[in-house]
């Protein structure tokens, strides 16, 4: 009968270790979830000003290389990353090719 009583507090144990896991892995697929869409929310903010910044420079007449320096300097973003700002929101004229080949 003891042996009975041990396997049944067995299992109690193990299902309360299982239910402790599950509700681990709950609390980080949360954190996970909160932090993507943050992370998503923020690259959203980047596109926008990066947008603006693009047609604000654009509308003042400046040229792809002084344009690229402003997206580096106001988002404090690298090369790369200006550039493929200014390919997907507006390269204009396309002599931004130039300076996609320097990269």
């Amino acid at each position: 009968m003891q042996e009975e009583v041990d396997n049944v507090k067995g299992k109690e144990d193990w299902r309360a270790e299982y239910m402790t896991m599950m509700e681990i892995e709950r609390e980080r697929y949360r954190e996970g979830l909160e932090k993507g869409i943050e992370q998503g929310i923020n690259q959203g903010i980047y596109q926008g000003e990066a947008k603006m910044l693009i047609n604000l420079n654009r509308e003042y007449g400046m040229d792809n290389e002084s344009i690229l320096q402003s997206l580096q300097d106001k988002l404090g973003i690298s090369l790369e990353q200006a550039t493929r700002y200014l390919k997907e929101y507006g390269g204009g004229d396309n002599t931004y090719e130039k300076i996609f080949r320097r990269i």
